[in-house]
């Protein structure tokens, strides 16, 4: 996603016309028109600006993520975001959605799910990572 789509997301996740976001920026509603459809470039005083009116971090402003959708949650777009963390980051929220998801799976005995058995993969894959790369640790510290 762009910067202006973004923008528009955000705003409108808020149900706020551009009007709305003018009044708690200072910023013109024709500059946050052109900031939207991407014609214009904002000055880092505008995005600080967005960031404290839109109460969001500079990445859901700024990056190109596709926000996760709320309505029906696509969980290997989860597990993948998860992926791209740092181990010791991925360990505990691997372990709260595979608790999460194995809840999912008692509720729905009947229909096994795929990305719940995605999901058991990857987390071996991450604890046989961790497992390899503390063991090099002990091997390099004992030398």
């Amino acid at each position: 996603m762009s910067l202006g789509s973004n923008i528009r997301r955000l705003r409108k996740a808020r149900q706020w016309t551009q009007a709305d976001l003018s009044e708690r920026t200072g910023i013109k509603v024709n500059h946050l028109s052109r900031l939207e459809q991407d014609e214009s470039d904002p000055k880092l005083s505008t995005v600080q600006k967005l960031l404290e009116a839109l109460d969001c971090s500079p990445n859901q402003l700024l990056t190109d993520q596709q926000p996760i959708p709320t309505d029906k949650l696509d969980l290997s777009l989860v597990i993948d975001r998860l992926m791209d963390l740092p181990g010791e980051q991925t360990y505990p929220l691997m372990e709260v959605l595979e608790r999460f998801c194995l809840g999912c799976e008692v509720a729905n005995a009947a229909r096994p799910d795929r990305r719940y058995q995605n999901l058991t993969v990857r987390r071996m894959t991450i604890q046989e990572l961790e497992a390899e790369r503390e063991a090099e640790e002990e091997g390099t510290g004992k030398g």
